[in-house]
């Protein structure tokens, strides 16, 4: 059985609260033989129980943020085998506004106007805003209140409504990918070139925590970026390294990639 100190020594001081509340998840799932659920995990605390859930093979572990590609996901320790026998707490929300009458509804309206009704941001998941309306994933158990109880997003009136997650329709970004060649897979290397920055700041920023590779923060320059990683660099951006394509005529690294 995984133990608590092998769980919180991988976390920061100010997440071990949040991190301990997902492994007594873990010990009632063990316990009781019954599926257990986590609250709406944030990417950078998600994805380093990942790496340990991923390593303890005895453990049965499932995620969800109720449709592809969410950043915030809830966790479940599991008695079934798959996903497909699961069935997460997470419901969707369709907002929808007159547009004619608004400047618009921006992610942090959305979010402000939820933590103001005094929700905890741990019962909300991803907000897309998409041209077909805004959807908010959100916990089960608060569906009811934000429905009877939001009716203002800032100085907007809107309508709220329940929409299966299966109906969501959001139309695929049009992402650009570009592509590049850079002197190695280092990550101070990738960051100054992705981002239009002297190597000499990148390591700075690198030293000083402002980087994230899938968003777990990273303070070694020599990290060697992989096809897939997301890096994010504070107040700069994310990249979402796609692969990596062979060797240019002198010798350097062709990377193809999408920026955000």
């Amino acid at each position: 059985m995984l133990k608590r100190e092998e769980l919180l020594k991988k976390f920061r001081e100010e997440e071990k609260i949040e991190v301990a509340k997902i492994y007594d998840k873990y010990i009632m799932c063990d316990r009781s033989g019954q599926n257990t659920f986590t609250d709406f995990v944030s990417p950078n605390i998600f994805y380093k129980v990942k790496q340990v859930m991923d390593n303890a093979n005895y453990i049965k572990f499932f995620y969800s943020g109720g449709i592809k590609n969410t950043e915030r996901k809830i966790i479940c320790f599991a008695t079934e085998n798959s996903v497909e026998d699961i069935l997460f707490p997470i419901t969707s929300l369709k907002i929808k506004y007159n547009k004619k009458f608004s400047k618009g509804i921006l992610h942090k309206d959305v979010l402000g106007s939820l933590i103001g009704l005094g929700i905890e941001r741990k019962k909300i998941g991803d907000i897309i805003i998409s041209e077909e309306g805004i959807y908010v994933l959100v916990e089960n158990d608060i569906v009811s209140y934000v429905m009877n109880n939001i009716i203002y997003i800032g100085k907007t009136k809107i309508k709220i409504e329940e929409i299966e997650i299966e109906k969501i329709n959001i139309k695929e970004s049009e992402e650009k990918l570009y592509t590049s060649t850079v002197a190695s897979k280092r990550l101070d290397v990738i960051i100054s070139k992705l981002f239009n920055m002297s190597r000499s700041v990148a390591s700075e920023l690198i030293k000083k925590e402002k980087v994230f590779v899938n968003w777990i923060v990273v303070n070694s320059n020599k990290l060697e970026v992989k096809e897939g990683d997301m890096v994010t660099v504070r107040k700069y951006g994310r990249c979402k390294i796609e692969r990596f394509i062979g060797k240019s005529k002198k010798g350097k690294e062709r990377i193809e990639y999408y920026k955000y």
